[in-house]
């Protein structure tokens, strides 16, 4: 099952299977509740917000780390 996600004007309700849960509903960052391998659980949208910028600082370094190995592989050799 794919997550599925309720829009609301506080936030969003997301449905997903229990092994497609996020690392915030299995710590209970985010309120979730379980029902036969269900998982529904409630993020507002202060959460969301700093979901997507978590994810677009980790999608930043990873680019910064790419273009250092890239880089570094273009260099010639000293020999």
């Amino acid at each position: 099952m794919a997550r599925s996600r309720i829009k609301l004007p506080g936030g969003a309700v997301v449905i997903s299977s229990t092994a497609e849960r996020r690392r915030e509903e299995r710590n209970g960052e985010v309120p979730a509740l379980m029902i036969v391998g269900h998982c529904f659980s409630w993020w507002s949208n202060e959460r969301l917000r700093t979901r997507a910028a978590q994810k677009e600082r980790e999608r930043t370094e990873r680019k910064e780390r790419w273009a250092k190995v890239i880089c570094q592989s273009n260099r010639p050799s000293d020999t």
